[in-house]
């Protein structure tokens, strides 16, 4: 199981982004939300989705590739 983060704070592009725990990308914890532990990167997107509805969630490139620009 992987912890599992959102950045609250919008990329240039619009999206907010899950990452897991150690991603070079979220570093500054004070941007993100704890999301929860989850077995694999498709289980924290549809959480981050159903609790933020009116975001648009995608994954790190880096750390969640399978859910990067879904």
């Amino acid at each position: 199981m992987y912890s599992y983060y959102l950045n609250i704070n919008a990329q240039a592009s619009g999206e907010h982004e899950i990452h897991k725990y150690g991603c070079k990308y979220c570093e500054n914890t004070y941007n993100f939300v704890f999301l929860g532990h989850f077995s694999d990167d498709k289980d924290a997107l549809l959480f981050a989705k159903r609790c933020y509805p009116q975001f648009k969630i995608d994954g790190c490139a880096y750390c969640c590739n399978s859910i990067h620009k879904e």
